[in-house]
């Protein structure tokens, strides 16, 4: 067996139904003619070694996605439910395939139906942005809420709650339906930051921050989140932690630490504003501390320079 045709049978076994059981093994093929024989024999988990062949062009196969695309359904149909997800996923990109988002749509939702995590966040992400599909803020939120539902008990979460605790946070964008919801952004942020989506610190701090009638404001607490997102390398949270120290919102100003993450922001950024905010932080420091500030900077830049946080929206397992 080719290492390629391992590969597939470790993606149909580990989708199968959601569990991770052993690799489903097939018999040694030499063509993809193998692989539908297999099938058509009774052996229905070789559908996804058929589909894997047409979409990438494997075992003598021609890269065909129209046939990948049928051969993913049947695999669907013989319980590998995530086959649906790769299929919404090449009509969501036009990959092998024509670009086609009502396709995705449909594929998605059979995966989603199955409770596939991945289909869930992608439908989710379709109606928040109107890909192909009318915006559906509803819509959007519910997907994002069914993703996320398993992790409920639990301290962390997939990407599912960092979509999930924006929503809450910044509510339905149109301000036509639901309001704010500061402590469903909290519960939901805090598992995504536990789960490493870093990005969360940012936002829990705003909410901290401005406080209302169902979190408390606590301004201590706010700046608690932007030093730990700051921390690991997220350059929203560098940039609101200088900005708070230069300015004293979420605590007293400090124009030594304002120096020091406006110096990590512009050694990051490469934009203007990075580099005002430096020249503001500079004008400041007194005389008395301007060799700390330096000193501190200069510690602090080369910590941090390669603790970078970034997130492939798009890219979802």
């Amino acid at each position: 067996m080719t290492a390629k045709k391992l590969l597939t049978g470790l993606f149909a076994a580990a989708m199968t139904a959601g569990a991770f059981a052993p690799a489903v093994v097939y018999a040694q093929q030499t063509s993809y003619k193998d692989a539908i024989k297999a099938y058509n024999s009774g052996n229905k988990e070789a559908a996804m070694d058929v589909a894997m062949d047409y979409k990438y062009g494997w075992d003598g196969a021609e890269v065909n996605g129209a046939k990948a695309v049928e051969w993913l359904d049947k695999a669907f149909d013989a319980g590998v439910v995530r086959a649906a997800t790769m299929a919404g996923t090449m009509y969501f990109t036009g990959d092998v395939v024509k670009q086609d988002f009502s396709k995705a749509e449909k594929f998605y939702r059979k995966a989603a139906a199955k409770d596939d995590e991945s289909a869930q966040i992608r439908l989710g992400r379709m109606y928040y942005y109107g890909n192909g599909v009318k915006t559906d803020y509803e819509s959007a939120a519910r997907w994002y809420a069914a993703a996320a539902r398993k992790y409920e008990q639990s301290d962390s979460c997939s990407i599912a709650c960092l979509y999930l605790g924006q929503i809450y946070f910044y509510g339905w964008p149109n301000g036509k339906k639901r309001v704010n919801d500061y402590a469903g952004a909290v519960k939901w942020l805090e598992k995504a930051y536990n789960a490493g989506y870093v990005g969360a610190a940012a936002t829990i701090a705003t909410v901290y921050s401005i406080g209302n009638s169902k979190v408390k404001q606590d301004k201590a607490k706010a700046r608690q989140w932007l030093i730990a997102g700051a921390s690991k390398g997220d350059n929203v949270a560098i940039e609101t932690l200088a900005r708070d120290y230069m300015f004293g919102r979420n605590g007293k100003a400090d124009p030594v630490q304002a120096y020091v993450w406006a110096s990590v922001l512009a050694d990051r950024e490469d934009r203007d504003f990075a580099k005002d905010m430096l020249d503001v932080a500079k004008e400041e420091l007194t005389s008395a501390n301007r060799t700390k500030a330096k000193k501190a900077a200069a510690d602090a830049v080369k910590k941090y320079k390669n603790i970078v946080y970034e997130i492939d929206a798009e890219s979802i397992d």
